[in-house]
């Protein structure tokens, strides 16, 4: 069982869970003119610590990191957290954020995706904890239905 790391809180020595380093798993495919939703989600998880800190999915859609989703702000034109799977643990809370595309286009690619959990307000001496950065690779749609069309190819012709 994990430990509870202790913290200062308002000059007094509370048993707090500091937030963990957060994880990012990047869809396993990416294809132009498609969603990103069911088995091919993106994933930001992280233990939060208590007091609930904030996680957040930072994106370069607009060039330079930024906040891209929120727990409140869940939804955008590009894309939307499409299952929230935080649950209370013994040092506090673990965000579990499954995220989707509506539509991944080529002006995507290469663009960057990290997760971000910030400490709660009033906590002395925590810092934001960060992700590995995820690079978005899209497959432009007609080379991902050539292959397709290849590999049903090659099956009716080898038995």
């Amino acid at each position: 069982m994990k430990q509870c790391n202790k913290m200062l809180f308002n000059t007094s020595v509370l048993h707090l869970g500091l937030p963990d380093v957060p994880t990012l798993t990047i869809s396993p495919q990416i294809i132009e003119n498609q969603g990103t939703w069911g088995d091919r989600a993106f994933i930001c998880e992280g233990e939060a610590g208590s007091p609930l800190a904030r996680m957040v999915i930072e994106s370069t859609f607009g060039g330079a990191f930024q906040p891209f989703l929120t727990k409140e702000t869940n939804h955008t034109e590009i894309a939307w957290i499409n299952v929230d799977a935080s649950e209370e643990t013994s040092c506090g809370y673990n965000f579990k954020y499954q995220f989707a595309l509506h539509k991944a286009e080529l002006s995507m690619n290469l663009k960057r995706f990290r997760c971000v959990i910030h400490p709660a307000d009033g906590l002395l001496d925590a810092e934001s904890t960060v992700s590995e950065e995820g690079v978005i690779k899209v497959v432009p749609g007609n080379i991902h239905t050539c292959l397709l069309v290849n590999s049903y190819l090659n099956q009716l012709i080898m038995p």
